[in-house]
């Protein structure tokens, strides 16, 4: 039997010595390896390795609108690769992060476990916020604007969207595990949900939720 592959993936941050932290810990699981470090976002796309990339870790530190920038054409030219932004991050960053779609959202001081669980589910497609920065959004959260129609889920419909919105990521199978529902009533009400929302993703869905106040 082959061994299973390791996950790879890319780091940006302005400092050698956070890079090198940064790689200690994530190959000290064994099962990821560092295929790329760069001191920032300059020439990102095309330093893109050969064996490619999985999950993109980009530092909101300085130059912030170069990252989001960078995040975006990222998703545009290679969607399958999960971004995971970390730094010193207020609220308002934090939102910026998850309208450039990103699948991960860490404070710098995530303890190591956070940092692995957040690159696995990233790289599954899933999304993650570590508590810290879970707080922080909803402590600082804007009241949003009444939207021109208003979307009122179905009391199933709102439980499904809860645990979508859950800081720990949950597949569809744990959901219907945890609401003691089908699989199929499960994709059912995240079809519908997409619909009345006019979303196409889980990332729009889970913010579209916290813009109304509905992410609690």
């Amino acid at each position: 039997m082959h061994p299973a592959l390791p996950l790879t993936v890319a780091i940006v941050h302005a400092h050698e010595v956070v890079r090198m932290g940064l790689r200690t810990i994530l190959e000290g699981s064994g099962t990821i390896k560092v295929v790329l470090e760069r001191p920032d976002t300059t020439g990102l796309l095309g330093a893109l390795p050969p064996e490619g990339v999985q999950v993109m870790l980009l530092n909101l530190g300085t130059a912030v609108q170069l990252v989001l920038d960078a995040a975006t054409s990222l998703r545009r030219r290679h969607p399958a690769i999960g971004l995971l932004l970390f730094g010193e991050m207020t609220p308002l960053l934090a939102r910026r992060g998850l309208e450039a779609h990103a699948g991960g959202l860490l404070h710098s001081a995530a303890p190591a476990e956070e940092w692995l669980k957040c690159v696995e589910l990233v790289a599954q497609g899933g999304m993650y916020m570590n508590g810290m920065m879970r707080e922080q959004l909803l402590a600082k959260r804007r009241p949003a604007r009444e939207p021109a129609q208003q979307v009122v889920p179905s009391p199933q419909q709102l439980q499904v969207l809860r645990c979508l919105c859950m800081p720990e990521y949950l597949s569809r199978k744990r959901i219907a595990d945890r609401l003691g529902i089908g699989l199929r009533t499960v994709d059912t009400h995240i079809e519908n949900l997409f619909r009345k929302f006019k979303v196409d993703s889980r990332h729009e869905l889970v913010h579209q939720a916290m813009a109304r106040g509905l992410f609690r």
